[in-house]
């Protein structure tokens, strides 16, 4: 037997990964604020290029003029009309506002809020340096700049005494303070004192609950976990109570204290301190929807001028010349690499546009069904391109509300939506089961199981119809 050994060509595709292909990549998944950081850090690295930071509107990045947005100013930000695009209740029945040192709505302006690039931190730092001794403000410096996104303290007290070489009952008294400090519950080092802290400030209004204090001071892993029949058996009192004590810590509480100065259009779910900044803006046209590139408008990139010059120099050493030549090129790669995320970005946001102009034109109800998967072959890009390109990134609707790219991508949305306002007009002595919930679903036309609507109704924060019926039945004194 003879074996024949022969050659033949075959044409195959393969992507050849390169250094340029992966640093494309990695600034198309950065967020604005680690953009922002990349820049610096080229402008540190490269001298050959150039950016000019424009002042830009933090709310609809438009520019500014003398200091102020025209766009924001012309008109407040109002709430959606009942019904129309994300209402202002939101979706997480934690995030409620817990201010409770305003005396008055007209004190509040959401713009010049929103429009501020202060952080909690500097808000926080000016309530203190006008209530506290001045020898006291490092203290008070480290306190606010060891502050988690979420408000809460990341150090013990004796950490912040051995760092600051003071006694721990110093520290403990600026803690005092910054837990008086709006939004109530900042400074707090668990969410349970955290809990315990605004309900403290709502007492002091004439609005607190007796029980909710008890319930959060000796069951709050219990209140956790849904064994309110636990807990009433531990306070010795009925499971009315407890569950009407539940829907006042539920409505009035919030463990995200930081997010208390984020009013209004912003739905925040990263980062709380500072506001948002949206990535792309889509805006109301004669025809439809524009959508713009917030970046654009704020970095103006270049080459340096000298350096232009020096690659025309011909008495220029070869060294030097080497060296020029590298840092320009390495600019206008770098700026190639801005412009193309930018492109990107617009093209797949143009895509989310045209799936959704039924959502854009009449609210939640209308978000339909959109995968990653499907905006890349619309777009002829990968998956993973789009995934990278929508991480970590917010748009602003025309009501000037912000969402992020995955709320786009969340079907589930339009159906929770639903089955809040189904619950929300069924009769309060006898609640809809899940399967009932389901049927009145499938008549409108959402096909989904009782195991999803059961799943989906959780994620809303709203009881079982069987907690829902008890919560129904007054309490007893």
């Amino acid at each position: 037997m003879e074996l024949e050994v022969s050659q033949t060509l075959q044409p195959q595709q393969n992507i050849a990964v390169t250094a340029n292909l992966i640093t494309s990549l990695k600034i198309l998944q950065l967020s604005s604020e680690e953009l922002e950081q990349t820049i610096q850090q080229e402008l540190v690295n490269n001298p050959a290029l150039e950016v000019e930071d424009r002042d830009t509107c933090t709310v609809c990045g438009s520019g500014l003029q003398e200091g102020r947005c025209p766009e924001c100013s012309a008109q407040r930000l109002s709430a959606p009309e009942p019904g129309g695009q994300w209402e202002e209740e939101p979706y997480d029945a934690w995030r409620v506002d817990t201010r409770a040192n305003r005396t008055s709505d007209d004190e509040y302006d959401p713009v010049a809020l929103a429009a501020s690039e202060s952080s909690i931190q500097d808000y926080l730092l000016d309530a203190l340096a006008s209530t506290i001794a001045d020898e006291d403000m490092p203290i008070a410096e480290y306190l606010i700049g060891s502050l988690d996104e979420s408000g809460y303290l990341t150090v013990t007290d004796h950490e912040v005494a051995e760092a600051c070489q003071v006694d721990v009952g110093r520290v403990r008294a600026v803690v005092e303070v910054l837990q008086d400090q709006d939004p109530p519950g900042v400074g707090a080092h668990d969410p349970r004192e955290c809990l315990l802290i605004q309900l403290r400030h709502l007492a002091q209004d004439g609005k607190g609950d007796v029980i909710a204090e008890r319930i959060l001071e000796t069951c709050f892993e219990e209140l956790g976990r849904h064994k309110f029949d636990q807990i009433a058996g531990t306070l010795q009192i009925s499971l009315e109570h407890v569950l009407t004590s539940w829907a006042y810590i539920k409505d009035n509480l919030t463990p995200f204290p930081a997010w208390g100065l984020s009013q209004g259009q912003q739905r925040i779910n990263t980062g709380a301190n500072a506001v948002v900044r949206p990535d792309v803006a889509i805006k109301a046209a004669e025809q439809g929807y524009l959508v713009e590139v917030l970046e654009e408008a704020r970095y103006r990139f270049g080459v340096n001028d000298l350096y232009r010059d020096l690659l025309t120099e011909r008495n220029l050493p070869a060294g030097d010349r080497d060296f020029v030549r590298k840092h320009a090129s390495q600019a206008k790669f770098f700026i190639g690499f801005i412009k193309q995320r930018w492109d990107t970005i617009r093209h797949i946001t143009e895509c989310i546009v045209e799936a959704q102009q039924d959502f854009l034109d009449q609210g939640i109800r209308h978000l339909k069904p959109l995968t990653r998967s499907e905006v890349a072959y619309r777009v002829g890009l990968h998956e993973s391109t789009v995934s990278r390109a929508t991480a970590n990134k917010y748009m602003m609707l025309p009501s000037k509300r912000v969402i992020s790219f995955d709320d786009m991508f969340d079907g589930s949305l339009a159906i929770k939506d639903a089955i809040r306002e189904i619950i929300a007009h069924e009769d309060p002595e006898r609640p809809l089961s899940d399967e009932e919930i389901a049927m009145q679903l499938h008549e409108q036309g959402m096909f989904v199981a009782r195991r999803t609507v059961a799943k989906y109704r959780g994620a809303i924060h709203i009881l079982p119809s069987a907690l829902r019926s008890r919560m129904a039945i007054p309490a007893r004194a």
